[in-house]
């Protein structure tokens, strides 16, 4: 019965520190006002084009380019050059 005890004590230690890290990641601009999107942001620092990763507890599972309102992919200007076209 003690080893049980052991288990469930550390299941919930590992699971308020996951949540604990969840909360203190930065927020990007992805995120609504009032919670977070469940999506990440990454920016390739080569040709500075903007991708979405959906977020999962076994790491990112998918990728897809970021998208303005007109349906081009988003790219700013990488640090020391001039953004190519996407």
């Amino acid at each position: 019965m003690k080893r049980l005890w052991d288990v469930l004590w550390w299941a919930l230690a590992v699971f308020f520190l996951v949540a604990l890290i969840g909360r203190c990641t930065p927020r990007d601009d992805t995120d609504p006002p009032n919670g977070r999107s469940g999506m990440g942001l990454r920016i390739d620092h080569r040709t500075g084009c903007h991708y979405l990763t959906t977020l999962s507890l076994l790491g990112e599972a998918a990728i897809t380019p970021r998208l303005d309102r007109t349906g081009r992919q988003i790219c700013t200007q990488p640090e020391g050059g001039e953004a190519p076209p996407c």
